[in-house]
């Protein structure tokens, strides 16, 4: 139960943070209201997973912080073994937990890490209309707020107003291919123009190629797969989870404050190393290993230092 809390808890100040942190963008009166749901899949897909990872040890820590103090008051602070099978009981629980999880995340990242999957369908049915029918009126893709011009005598062209301009710069692409985590957006001929302000004369460029890079504070790098990604993140958070429940009950620690620097400490070395190794996606795939490894490292510290200080055991 302490898990569940912690972990809804987590998500939504995740996803609180994240949907502020792009507060200016999602408001922006260029920008279609088709594409803010894609984008709130991805927030959503981004919350869960900080949230396993923050909610899964901080829950489990507090959890096992509790049973150790009801069970010290119950037998009026006498120690009385636990038995000789709870490591197993503990271990087949996470890993049960991991399970399940692990399932329900990657049903989440399924949707969450392919946000471009959307605006490439719209934008390859649009061209292929117009290449069928050059006749065709305009055919308009609000998911990314641009508009396919056909024509008789030429390849339809991509235009639209360039995000942030407030409609005074736009651009054209003959073609355009969107990754499906939205990251990198190639396009192929491209025209960018500003029009003439006040003393700013009309500005144009043309260039045969170009790509737009995503924001990474939100966006997800899709290149694990939504069950490779799901388990390194549940994994991560039931193995710290677990590890943080292992010491609490083995040295009888009940004060909250430990509890939580024990687990909070490990999980968020493992959300930010994780948030790192996303920034440095385009390298290889085993980076990622530095996130359990990260938030083990973590749990080590924190543990020798929460040893060395438990000078009260039955403290709150």
């Amino acid at each position: 139960m302490a898990a569940c809390i912690a972990w809804v808890i987590a998500l939504f100040l995740a996803v609180l943070g994240l949907t502020l942190a792009i507060l200016p963008w999602l408001r922006a009166p260029e920008v279609p209201g088709a594409a803010v749901f894609p984008v709130l899949l991805v927030i959503f897909g981004k919350s869960a997973e900080l949230a396993a990872l923050l909610g899964i040890p901080i829950g489990f820590a507090l959890g096992a912080r509790r049973f150790v103090y009801v069970r010290r008051a119950k037998i009026s602070g006498t120690n009385i073994p636990l038995g000789t099978h709870w490591r197993v009981v503990l271990a087949l629980s996470c890993t049960a937990g991991a399970i399940l999880g692990v399932i329900c995340a990657a049903r989440i990242n399924y949707w969450s890490l392919a946000p471009g999957r959307m605006a490439r369908s719209a934008l390859t049915s649009a061209r292929e209309r117009c290449l069928a029918d050059p006749a065709a009126p305009a055919e308009p893709i609000p998911v990314v707020g641009a508009t396919w011009i056909c024509g008789k005598s030429q390849t339809p062209r991509l235009e639209g107003p360039l995000p942030g301009s407030n409609h005074r710069a736009w651009f054209s692409a003959r073609n355009v291919q969107v990754s499906d985590d939205l990251l990198t957006v190639d396009l192929e001929d491209v025209r960018l123009g500003v029009r003439p302000t006040g003393h700013v004369p009309k500005l144009q460029l043309r260039t045969l190629h170009a790509s737009v890079h995503g924001a990474r504070s939100v966006f997800r790098p899709a290149q694990l797969g939504p069950w490779s990604r799901a388990i390194l993140g549940v994994g991560t958070g039931f193995l710290l989870g677990g590890l943080a429940v292992h010491q609490i009950v083995v040295h009888r620690w009940t004060r909250r404050r430990v509890a939580i620097a024990l687990s909070g400490t490990s999980a968020l070395t493992a959300c930010v190393v994780l948030m790192l190794v996303d920034i440095r996606a385009s390298s290889t795939l085993s980076i990622y290993l530095w996130v359990p490894l990260a938030g083990v490292v973590a749990f080590v510290l924190a543990n020798s230092v929460s040893r060395r200080l438990d000078g009260n055991p039955s403290g709150q």
